[in-house]
């Protein structure tokens, strides 16, 4: 596993799936994909959240022509907006890593 740090910005997206988004099946046994779902968060970026979460599931629904998942899905979305207390917290490895214990 690899880490990244990344300094996210006022306005930026942070988009958490597990794989039962990338890797639901069409009839033909095509998946999703990343490219697909990344496609969407572009086109729907400046939605609120839930809302893009709705656009994205209702897509895969489309896409696979079922209402229900084979897989277990999960979509997280944050949009990061200014706060002053928060301003100039970076995000590390290491204020995850002590928060979370």
């Amino acid at each position: 596993m690899k880490r990244k740090k990344k300094q996210l910005q006022e306005g930026d997206l942070l988009l958490l799936y597990t794989d039962g988004i990338i890797e639901a099946e069409d009839r033909e046994g095509q998946f999703f994909g990343d490219n697909r779902l990344m496609q969407l968060l572009k086109t729907y970026h400046a939605l609120p959240p839930q809302e893009i979460i709705d656009k994205i599931l209702h897509q895969v629904r489309l896409f696979t022509g079922n209402d229900n998942f084979n897989d277990d899905v999960t979509l997280v979305i944050m949009r990061l907006e200014k706060s002053h207390s928060l301003e100039k917290a970076p995000v590390t490895d290491r204020a995850i890593n002590q928060s979370s214990t």
